[in-house]
C-alpha cells in the first residue's frame, strides 16, 4: 500500500506471478495510488483506514488483510503508527477471487510468517521461489475464508440479516427490510457490519452478487445479460461497470479467462 515500490513481475508457471514486496511502518497518510497487479496487505501494528472509490471505506486492525484489485486507486489513513507488510502479484487464474474486501485472519501466524518470506524478496527477481509463496499466501487466505461468507461467530442480528442476504442475494433488499429480519434497527445493523465485516450491508449484498456472477459466468450457455438478471442487476451495463471495478475486467474479459483455464 505504498506508491513507486518498483513493481518487476517475476513470471512462473502456476497462474500466480509474484511483482514485489515490503514492509511499511510510519504515521503518514499514504495518498492515492493504484498497482498493475493485486496487492494484498497485512497490518501487523496499529490500525489504519482504507478509502476506494465510491466512497468505499475499510477499517483494518492487526491480523487484517485488504485484497485490493489491479488499478483500483486508494489512499491509506494512519491511526498513529502503522505497521504493514504488502505484497502485489499479477493473478492469471480466474480461481482466485481478486475482488475489493478484508480478510480478518485474526492473527494467523501462518499468513504472517508468509508475508514476512515475501518481504524477503522485496523488488528483486525471486523467480518461482516468490511465485510458489505467492500462492502458498493466496491458497492460504483463502482456506481462513472457505465458506465465503460464513456468519460462524457474529452478532446473532448480524448472522440473520446475513443468511437473508445469501438466500435472497438476487431481490432488491434493502437495508430497513434487512434490519426488521435481523430485529434491530438499520443504525445499528450498519454497525455491525462495519465492525464486523469491513463493509456496509449493502456493499456486502454487492459483493456477493458479484461473486455469484463470477461463478455463473464459467457457464458458457448463459449471456451476460441473463447472468446479470439472475443475480439482481437490473441494468446490465451497471453489472459491468461494478464488474470491472471489483475485479478490474469486464465480464467478458472474465468469461474468456474462466473458458481458456478450463481447456489447460
Amino acid at each position: 500500500m505504498h506508491p513507486g515500490c518498483g513493481e518487476n513481475e517475476t513470471m512462473s508457471d502456476s497462474g500466480i506471478h509474484f511483482i514485489s514486496a515490503a514492509r511499511f511502518r510510519g504515521s503518514r497518510t499514504v495518498p492515492r495510488h493504484s498497482h498493475d497487479g493485486v496487492e494484498l496487505v497485512m497490518v501487523t501494528e496499529g490500525s489504519c483506514r482504507c478509502r476506494f472509490p465510491g466512497g468505499i471505506t475499510l477499517d483494518a486492525s492487526a491480523g487484517d488483510v485488504y485484497i485490493q484489485p489491479p488499478q483500483l486507486e486508494h489512499s491509506q489513513f494512519n491511526f498513529g503508527v502503522c505497521e504493514t507488510n504488502y505484497v502485489i502479484a499479477s493473478i492469471r487464474s480466474p480461481e482466485f477471487d481478486i475482488s475489493l474486501r478484508l480478510v480478518h485472519t485474526g492473527g494467523d501466524p501462518a499468513t504472517r510468517e508468509l508475508f514476512r518470506a515475501l518481504c524477503c524478496f522485496g523488488s528483486a527477481r525471486g523467480g518461482s521461489a516468490a511465485s510458489a509463496a505467492t500462492e502458498a499466501l493466496w491458497l492460504r487466505l483463502r482456506e481462513l475464508t472457505s465458506g465465503g461468507e460464513e456468519c460462524g461467530g457474529r452478532h446473532p442480528a448480524l448472522r440473520r440479516a446475513m443468511e437473508l442476504i445469501e438466500r435472497e442475494y438476487a431481490s432488491a433488499l434493502t437495508v430497513d427490510q434487512l434490519a426488521r429480519h435481523a430485529g434491530i434497527g438499520a443504525s445499528r445493523l450498519n454497525q455491525l457490519f462495519k465492525e464486523q465485516c469491513g463493509r456496509t450491508p449493502i456493499q456486502y449484498l454487492l459483493a456477493l452478487r458479484l461473486k455469484h456472477a463470477a461463478g455463473h459466468l464459467r457457464n458458457p450457455y448463459w449471456n451476460i445479460s441473463e447472468i446479470a438478471r439472475l443475480c439482481g442487476f437490473e441494468n446490465t451495463n451497471y453489472f459491468s461497470r461494478k464488474f470491472r471495478a471489483v475485479y478490474g475486467i469486464t465480464p467478458g474479459e472474465f468469461r474468456r479467462n474462466a473458458l481458456m483455464a478450463s481447456k489447460k
